[in-house]
């Protein structure tokens, strides 16, 4: 081993990790305009790193989804066609409206075409994740990291990019980026993430979702919740559409009744049943009427007691309330 290698980081150094955390996180979820200038230098700096002429066209796209397009009709064309630009941007807007698939001047771009695309770009300001990985080494450790300052200043200035010989296309960073509590894309108030061309994106807990179960949770329906198969968007869509009503929409069974409540199941194709226990609010309502409440619970319950108790954080045997309330 080389007298420079260094092989395992300092106190002092690992007491820098956050920082660099904290601000790659920042690059990654910044919101500010996008600077063109410095942008196109970062870009110009990538291509001369990996030894390429300059792209003679430059195209800019609001988001990463008009980009996309635009990048799938790059990839099948030549650089000298004439009117590239119009082209690949017209093809972007009638994508993003919803033609699919699109021709312009004989080139078609399909759904397949743009998800390829999506799946190779470079992700600018995206890549945070592991530039600040080598941001920090070259500045704390001393290895050289110049071959991709040029990513760097990418991630730093713009959105996903495509990078072809003779043409690159740019894209700007989003409008607004909101999460939850675990740092995932999230927002049950409208998108998730948006962009300058109206570009939206929704999630639901970090899952991407179509933009009705975000803004139009009530045209759900139970047969839609049964026949999804992707078992992750089932959850979703059985959250935005309400356990306790899925329960009450037919096909559920009581499987145990006892003092304490009724047990209700609720099989769902390639997933666990949902379970939830109905108990009865104790303490009457100032008319007299009684409140009724379904508590969700693990699919394994066998009791109703058994499903109080667990939202209590106890076991069945612990659960002796003197008072029910």
């Amino acid at each position: 081993m080389a007298d420079n290698e260094q092989k395992k980081l300092t106190p002092e150094q690992e007491a820098k990790i956050p920082a660099y955390r904290e601000q790659w996180i920042g690059i990654g979820h910044d919101t500010h305009p996008t600077n063109y200038a410095k942008a196109e230098a970062a870009m110009l700096e990538c291509y001369a790193a990996a030894n390429v002429a300059q792209p003679v066209h430059v195209l800019w796209f609001g988001s990463f989804a008009g980009g996309a397009v635009a990048a799938a009709f790059l990839a099948k064309v030549d650089a000298a066609l004439p009117g590239l630009v119009e082209k690949a941007t017209e093809a972007s807007k009638r994508f993003l409206a919803g033609e699919r698939p699109v021709t312009v001047d004989g080139v078609t771009v399909t759904e397949s075409d743009v998800s390829s695309m999506l799946e190779t770009a470079c992700y600018g300001q995206h890549d945070a994740s592991w530039l600040g990985f080598y941001d920090f080494f070259e500045r704390e450790v001393g290895i050289d990291a110049k071959p991709i300052h040029g990513l760097m200043d990418m991630a730093r200035e713009g959105g996903w990019w495509w990078p072809f010989e003779g043409g690159v296309v740019l894209t700007e960073k989003p409008t607004s980026i909101k999460l939850d509590e675990r740092m995932r894309l999230h927002s049950v108030e409208g998108p998730a993430v948006t962009y300058t061309d109206d570009y939206a994106v929704y999630c639901y807990h970090g899952i991407q979702v179509t933009k009705d179960v975000i803004m139009s949770p009530e045209s759900i329906t139970p047969e839609r919740v049964d026949n999804e198969t992707n078992a992750e968007m089932r959850r979703v869509l059985l959250e935005r559409f309400g356990l306790e009503r899925y329960l009450k929409s037919g096909g559920a069974t009581m499987i145990h009744e006892d003092s304490f409540g009724k047990l209700w199941r609720k099989n769902v194709k390639g997933d666990d049943p949902v379970v939830m226990v109905e108990v009865q609010n104790s303490t009457p309502e100032p008319d007299g009427t009684t409140k009724t409440y379904m508590l969700p619970v693990p699919p394994d319950t066998l009791t109703a007691k058994g499903g109080v108790a667990w939202t209590f954080s106890l076991t069945e045997a612990e659960y002796e309330p003197v008072v029910e309330t």
